[in-house]
This record gives C-alpha cells, sequence and structure tokens, in this order.
C-alpha cells in the first residue's frame, strides 16, 4: 500500500482505474440492505407519511406546505397472500402506532416473533371469528391486510428527503380499502395493464368517516422508464 497521505475528497476524484472499474455499477451504497433504511408508507386519519432512516416525513403540497391527500407510486409487487394483525387495544385501520401483538404474514399460522401468540393456526383462532359490534355491523378482532412494494414518484421524495429515493417501500392496504384494490387491478388487468406499467393516484374516499383508499390510474410508463422499474 501507499505511504499514507491524507486526502481531500471534496476536491478530487478516484483514481482512473478504480472508475473504469466500477462504472458499471455507480449507484452501489453503503445503505443498500440496512434494515433502518427501508421506507414506510403511513398514514394517520388521512394525512400520508413517510418513515424513513428513523424518521418520519409528511407528504406535503409545494405550494403552502399542508398535507397533500394523495401519494403517486408505481406498485412494484404484491404479497400472493393476505396477512393478518391483532391489536387488543388500537384500530389497526391506521398504518400508525405500535406493534401488534400477533400477526402472520402467510395468513395461516402465527409468525414465530409475535409477542403474544392467540393460537397455533388462524382458521382455528378466536380473535379470527365475525362479530356484530356495538353499531350491527360484522367485524373480526383479528383483521386481514395487503403487503404492496411500491416506488414513490421522485418528486415527491425529493421534496421531503432533499434526493429522490428510487428504491421500493412498504404500504399496507387495510381490510376497507381490499375490495377497491381488487377491483382496480381487475379492470386494468382487463384492458391489458400490469399493475408495475403505470402510475397508480391513492387518495381516500372524502365520504367516509375513515381512511378508505381510492386507486385511480394516473399515466402509462414509457420505453425508457420501464427497465428502472
Amino acid at each position: 500500500m501507499a505511504q499514507e497521505v491524507a486526502t481531500n475528497f471534496a476536491a478530487s476524484k478516484p483514481s482512473p482505474v478504480f472508475q473504469q472499474t466500477l462504472g458499471a455499477n455507480p449507484q452501489e451504497s453503503l445503505a443498500e440492505g440496512i434494515g433502518s433504511s427501508y421506507g414506510v408508507i403511513g398514514y394517520k386519519g388521512k394525512v400520508w407519511t413517510l418513515r424513513y432512516r428513523g424518521e418520519k416525513h409528511t407528504f406535503v403540497r409545494p405550494d403552502d406546505n399542508t398535507p397533500i391527500g394523495y401519494i403517486d407510486v408505481i406498485i412494484l409487487r404484491q404479497a400472493r397472500v393476505k396477512s393478518k394483525s391483532y391489536y387488543p387495544k388500537y384500530d389497526p385501520a391506521s398504518s400508525e402506532g405500535e406493534r401488534p401483538i400477533c400477526a402472520s404474514l402467510d395468513g395461516i399460522t402465527p409468525d414465530d416473533d409475535v409477542q403474544q401468540k392467540q393460537s397455533e393456526a388462524c382458521a382455528m383462532c378466536p380473535r379470527n371469528v365475525w362479530k356484530t359490534n356495538a353499531e350491527g355491523r360484522k367485524t373480526r378482532e383479528c383483521t386481514d391486510y395487503k403487503r404492496l412494494a411500491v416506488l414513490l414518484m421522485p418528486a415527491q421524495t425529493k421534496a421531503m428527503l432533499g434526493t429522490p429515493l428510487m428504491e421500493p417501500v412498504f404500504l399496507r392496504i387495510p381490510p376497507a380499502s381490499l375490495n377497491a384494490l381488487g377491483t382496480f387491478g381487475d379492470r386494468m388487468n382487463a384492458m391489458g395493464w400490469h399493475y408495475s406499467s403505470f402510475i397508480t393516484r391513492i387518495s381516500f374516499d372524502p365520504t367516509q368517516p375513515h381512511p378508505e383508499m381510492v386507486f385511480k390510474e394516473l399515466q402509462g410508463l414509457t420505453d425508457a422508464e420501464a427497465p428502472v422499474v
């Protein structure tokens, strides 16, 4: 190795040999694969947020910095099955809050790391039984949800983070929005559009008191954008 010499990194560049060798993968980062960097889209009430690297950011309008009522995403992948979560004293319709005491990613058996397993199998769990609440609605203590991996539009994340977030983030679709998601996907698929081939705008139904998501196709992606997706 060469004798240790201080380097002014801000005013210099790597050796041309390194630049040529690493040029094929210039975006590789030491932050890749680190759990704390995994972004999570959440909402409380009808305000969208992004939790990224331990900090929470609110999606706001560029003109007056008030909370924006929608997010624009490309849906990259979906979980093949519905997942489940049980909160004894928490409204799971919001993605904000404490961890559920029992949960199942595959909807069949509780995850290994749950705090308080409610049953050995979800199908036999008393929390998974339909009951009629005080308002006369049929509900279950354990609720279903859908896991999506999405890419947020660069303009939205650049405004919050300073640079565009060009990696997948997690979005949880709550039970009240599952039918809307399924109907939306079926309609677009019938027209020949895979969910990853266009931009989807996700907002909230203004006629509903609790957050229920509305899905709308916004813009098809181009040949140049396809490799990024």
